[in-house]
C-alpha cells in the first residue's frame, strides 16, 4: 500500500514479532543468536539487473545483455510467472539463458506473485530450467534476492561458488532446499555462517 506507512513484509514468513501494547516476540522463529562481535558487510557488489518478463516482452533485450562481452552486469534476476514459468518456446530467450551461462552470468528465478516459492510445476520444467543454468530463488524476495547476490559477489567468490551458495541458505532467508526442492548444486561450500542473524 503505496499510502501507508505499513510499507515492508516478509510474504512467505511469519512475523517475528508483534508491536501493540506490548511487543510479542515469536521465539520459536529465531535462529540462534551470534556468539561473535556484530559485523556489518559494508563490500556489496550490485552490478546485478532485474527484469519482470510480461507477456510479449521482447527477450532480445535480454539476449543483448547476455552476449555482450563488455557488460558490467555480474547477475540477472527474472521475476517468471507463478512457481516460475517462463517462455520455453520462445528461442531468443533460450539463447539468452545460454549466452548468460557460457559467459558466466548468474541467473536467478524468482516469482511475480506475492506469496509462494518458485517451485516448477514438474520436472520436467525444472530440467529444462538447470540445463539453462537458471537458479530458483526458492522463496526469497526479489530485494532478498539482490541483497544476496550483493553480498556474495561483494566476497569476491568465484560464479560457481556464487551458484551453488544462493540456492542453500545463509541467515534464514529462504526455506532450506530439502523442503522445497533439489537445489542446482551442492558441490561448492557455503560462505561462512558463523554469524547467524534472526530471520528478516
Amino acid at each position: 500500500d503505496s499510502g501507508n506507512f505499513d510499507a515492508f513484509s516478509s510474504p512467505n514468513f511469519q512475523p517475528l514479532a508483534t508491536v501493540g501494547l506490548t511487543v510479542e516476540v515469536n521465539t520459536s522463529l529465531l535462529l540462534p543468536q551470534p556468539k561473535g562481535r556484530f559485523r556489518v558487510h559494508l563490500d556489496m557488489d550490485t552490478k546485478i539487473m532485474v527484469v519482470k518478463l510480461v507477456p510479449s516482452f521482447d527477450t532480445t533485450a535480454i539476449l543483448r545483455l547476455a552476449s555482450n562481452p563488455e557488460r558490467e552486469a555480474k547477475a540477472l534476476i527474472l521475476e517468471l510467472y507463478g512457481t516460475g514459468n517462463a517462455p520455453r518456446a520462445d528461442r531468443t530467450f533460450v539463447e539468452a539463458m545460454e549466452a548468460a551461462k557460457a559467459s558466466g552470468l548468474v541467473v536467478m528465478a524468482t516469482s511475480q506473485c506475492a506469496r509462494g516459492p518458485v517451485i516448477p510445476a514438474n520436472e520436467q520444467i525444472m530440467t529444462w530450467l538447470e540445463t539453462l543454468g537458471i537458479i530458483p530463488a526458492h522463496d526469497m524476495t526479489t530485494e532478498a534476492t539482490c541483497a544476496k547476490l550483493a553480498y556474495l559477489f561483494g566476497k569476491k567468490l568465484t560464479v560457481s561458488q556464487v551458484a551453488s551458495s544462493m540456492a542453500l541458505p545463509m541467515r534464514g532467508e529462504l526455506t532450506p532446499p530439502s523442503e522445497t526442492i533439489t537445489p542446482v548444486s551442492k558441490s561448492v561450500p557455503m560462505v561462512n555462517n558463523s554469524t547467524m542473524r534472526p530471520r528478516l
